[in-house]
């Protein structure tokens, strides 16, 4: 796993650019002053929950039962 340090000025800058970067594996360390404040870095995989799945468990939303891909493609 790739490491990459930066401080705070510089993430506040181009937060987009570090959050992709985090998504794909890269764990960043934010620095104020030279001193280490935050790390970012992916989500474990057990950490990772879909939203339906979410909002289904908190009984916000009810999963469907269709099974769409078993249904005959219309487009042709």
């Amino acid at each position: 796993m790739t490491m990459k340090t930066i401080n705070v000025s510089e993430l506040k800058t181009h937060l987009s650019r570090y959050l992709r970067l985090a998504a794909r594996g890269t764990r960043i360390v934010v620095t104020d002053r030279d001193d280490p404040i935050a790390q970012l870095g992916p989500l474990e995989a057990s950490d990772a929950v879909a939203w339906r799945e979410r909002l289904s468990r908190e009984g916000r939303l009810r999963l469907g039962t269709q099974a769409w891909a078993s249904l005959p493609d219309s487009t042709a």
